[in-house]
């Protein structure tokens, strides 16, 4: 698998290990993540927040019953491109430690999720 980017950060992915695409309606990706270099963590942990999805949602104007809406708090709305795939409107969900696990070169590893807010 070729690296990704969000909001032009690259994503160094080695794996894909859950994809949840219900249409315009949802998306969520868990991406394992190995680098050398410690910056490709440091740069997408800046753009992440405390972020909480929820399923239908409603304001004053317009009611989004299915979709997922995406509130934030810190966090960096961007564009995610997987595989050649565009995905706009996504926020990193959540973002684990990284750590060397197993390696005498530092391979940086970490896991990344992200989440679609579709009533945008």
């Amino acid at each position: 698998m070729t690296a990704g980017t969000f909001d032009g950060s690259t994503v160094p992915s080695f794996q894909i290990s859950r994809i949840d695409s219900r249409g315009v309606y949802h998306f969520e990706v868990v991406i394992g993540c190995r680098t050398e270099t410690y910056a490709d963590y440091t740069t997408l942990s800046a753009k992440a927040g405390q972020t909480i999805n929820a399923g239908a949602c409603a304001n004053a104007t317009k009611t989004y019953e299915g979709y997922t809406s995406v509130q934030s708090k810190g966090g960096t709305c961007g564009t995610l491109v997987l595989n050649g795939v565009t995905y706009t409107n996504c926020y990193i969900q959540s973002l684990s430690a990284a750590e060397v696990s197993q390696s005498n070169l530092g391979v940086w590893e970490f896991t990344i999720s992200f989440v679609k807010d579709t009533t945008l």
